[in-house]
């Protein structure tokens, strides 16, 4: 499956997401995720990047917004890592 989000929804990673959210509802269990995002701005939220980078796997991702306070960045990286869980992600940039 693959998934576009479009401007102004893939200026990074961080709002990319979204498109990612809508594909994980869809593919079959162990399918493919290709995102095509510009990302011109990067990965966007430094915290949403710190959530990603710091947990080698996804589960440690949900654990972690589970214990720890609510912030709109933890939840963007808890919001994706059910899509790394279900499915094999491809992301194609410029």
């Amino acid at each position: 499956m693959a998934v576009r989000g479009g401007y102004p929804r893939d200026l990074n990673l961080y709002q990319a997401q979204k498109a990612i959210a809508a594909a994980e509802k869809v593919v079959a269990p162990g399918g493919v995720i290709i995102l095509s995002a510009r990302c011109e701005e990067g990965l966007g939220s430094g915290v949403y990047f710190e959530r990603l980078r710091q947990r080698s796997d996804p589960q440690t991702v949900i654990e972690r917004f589970e214990r720890e306070p609510f912030t709109v960045d933890a939840m963007k990286a808890y919001f994706l890592a059910p899509a790394l869980q279900r499915a094999k992600l491809f992301a194609v940039s410029d």
